[in-house]
């Protein structure tokens, strides 16, 4: 055996699964460095900070307002054929990208552009990705395969922005797209590698209809309803509590970005810290779920009027592994519960509610923080966190359910 750690077992247990994740990783690493490049050329070339806001819009706005739909694309066709046209479109931007820099032609316009093809191509590749790795691992480690990847993402969220700016300084801008290019021929190997068996996949087009069917198929089930409403909530206030850290360092405490750095490294390491231990559980129970909830909770209280820094750190990073342990388990538990031919909307309905209702959420914690300060956000936050806790354990309180068969719950 390759692997004897049993949260590393799965790698082990499927090579299709051990080659997409570590070329995920890259693929990843290669996501955060043009999200950086792009945003400091953005203010280069303009010297706005509305334009930063721009920017952003116009990478998460496509997931708003068409991130659902991407459910009935990926159940009506091969996630495996998603997935290498957008990785290959994904190449293909990215060097243009980076010819425009070389040759100075770069405009604004032309970076929104890309901004938004990255933002529709995100939304349709992160359901396609959920639903592949389903394919090549078996379903009792689907878990363990979430929080692995879940992990891969963190550590690059973490190196990812010192590289890129390591190789802004030294390399240029346009390097850091020839990277972002790079980074995804790895994923683009492992896919037309992998050898599909016959999966489950639904005939016709991807339609309104199929999109009407996969929200019906949770609203019909109470377990599953509630599982996503509680998530929804979690989602729009408690885990914004990170968008409040730079103004907690730079204007709550009156310190300089060195804290705030502190602070992010902290909330990275708790994420990680809480990815890897879904990964390590056998078994994943929305019990154990509610009860990081709970955590998430009392730590968002404990910064309320908190002031000494490796205290913060130590909290914020706790809080990170709370609300990770939280998100990824929610998300295993939701799609081992889920018929195979609904795992593309169900995937995109919990990317929309995670990545798409979350900086709406962010946007009215800065507005409270702003307003009423830091400790009213964290406060809010804690209170709704205990809140959820409490209602979830209440709800769930037997988790029979979870041990039923799929038929016994529909």
């Amino acid at each position: 055996m390759i692997w004897d750690s049993k949260i590393l077992v799965v790698l082990n247990q499927s090579k299709t699964y051990r080659y997409f994740l570590f070329s995920s990783f890259f693929g990843a690493l290669g996501f955060y460095l043009q999200m950086v490049a792009q945003a400091w050329l953005v203010f280069s070339l303009t010297h706005s900070t509305s334009m930063i806001g721009l920017l952003a819009i116009c990478q998460f706005g496509p997931l708003v307002v068409f991130g659902l739909f991407a459910g009935p694309l990926v159940d009506a066709r091969s996630p495996r054929t998603i997935l290498i046209g957008s990785y290959s479109l994904m190449v293909a931007s990215g060097i243009v990208v980076a010819v425009l820099i070389l040759s100075n032609s770069m405009t604004i316009s032309v970076l929104l552009l890309f901004a938004t093809l990255r933002g529709f191509l995100t939304c349709i590749m992160a359901p396609a990705s959920r639903t592949f790795v389903i394919n090549v691992v078996a379903q009792e480690k689907v878990p363990n395969a979430f929080g692995l990847s879940a992990a891969a993402d963190n550590l690059a969220v973490m190196i990812g922005p010192a590289i890129a700016g390591i190789v802004i300084s030294w390399a240029g801008a346009a390097t850091c797209f020839l990277l972002y290019s790079a980074s995804f021929l790895g994923m683009i190997w492992v896919l037309y590698r992998w050898k599909p068996e016959d999966c489950e996949r639904l005939e016709g087009r991807p339609s309104f209809e199929l999109l009407k069917r996969g929200l019906k198929y949770v609203a019909i089930n109470p377990r599953r309803r509630s599982l996503f409403f509680f998530l929804f909530v979690v989602t729009f206030i408690p885990m914004s509590f990170a968008t409040t850290l730079p103004i907690l360092a730079l204007d709550t405490l009156k310190r300089d970005a060195t804290v705030y750095g502190i602070l992010l490294s902290s909330l990275g390491v708790g994420s990680l810290i809480g990815s890897l231990a879904v990964a390590a559980r056998r078994h994943i129970s929305v019990k154990w779920a509610f009860l990081a909830v709970s955590g998430l909770g009392v730590c968002e209280l404990l910064l309320v009027s908190q002031s000494i820094v490796p205290v913060l750190a130590l909290i914020v990073g706790a809080a990170g592994c709370c609300m990770t342990f939280y998100v990824v388990s929610i998300h295993s538990v939701i799609t081992q519960e889920t018929e195979h031919h609904y795992q593309g909307r169900i995937g995109a309905l919990y990317n929309y509610l995670v990545f798409g209702v979350g900086p709406l959420g962010s946007s009215l914690s800065g507005w409270i923080s702003e307003r009423g300060g830091t400790d009213t956000a964290f406060m809010l936050g804690g209170i709704i966190s205990l809140l959820v806790a409490v209602s979830g354990l209440a709800a769930f309180r037997s988790d029979e359910a979870g041990s039923k068969t799929l038929s016994d719950r529909l």
